[in-house]
């Protein structure tokens, strides 16, 4: 029977690998709002099924803070990456080392962190009807809090033990 700590890991692999998913949903999604016949993305606008690129009306609307979303919602996703396979390894190769498990809590506090950004400077900039891809940005930061909440616990349980 696994113990506590193994039981730990797995379950960071699991939550660190469905914070990346949520991630990659959140940018691919075309429903960061919603209105039914109109839906925009962070890259698409449509309006009665016809979606049309975000990069023309960019400059013409002055819709730089859509930039800034794009990139932290990909840096979120990049350090949620690194988390996943640090998690991984970590459960399988690297046990004994605890360097892995301070990666694995910064990087995830820090995925966490570049999503809550993506979603604030959206939220700031938009109203009203958010979609499935804005929901999804706000459950990837909390997971990436939460893995790096484990990882803490982890950390305790391994400095009571040894």
């Amino acid at each position: 029977m696994p113990d506590t700590k193994h039981i730990i890991s797995f379950l960071m692999i699991v939550l660190a690998a469905t914070g990346m998913l949520f991630c990659v949903l959140a940018l691919v999604l075309n429903t960061w709002l919603d209105y039914g016949a109109f839906s925009s993305s962070l890259w698409k606008v449509c309006i009665l099924g016809q979606c049309e690129d975000f990069d023309a009306v960019i400059v013409a609307a002055n819709l730089g803070w859509l930039n800034a979303v794009r990139a932290f919602a990909f840096l979120g996703l990049f350090w949620m990456i690194i988390t996943t396979v640090a998690a991984v390894l970590r459960t399988f190769l690297l046990k004994d080392k605890i360097i892995i498990l301070y990666l694995i809590i910064g990087l995830s506090a820090v995925s966490g962190l570049c999503m809550m950004i993506a979603f604030a400077v959206y939220t700031n900039n938009t109203t009203h009807k958010y979609g499935a891809g804005f929901a999804l940005c706000i459950l990837a930061w909390i997971l990436g809090w939460t893995v790096a909440g484990l990882g803490c616990f982890l950390l305790i349980l391994n400095r009571n033990t040894s």
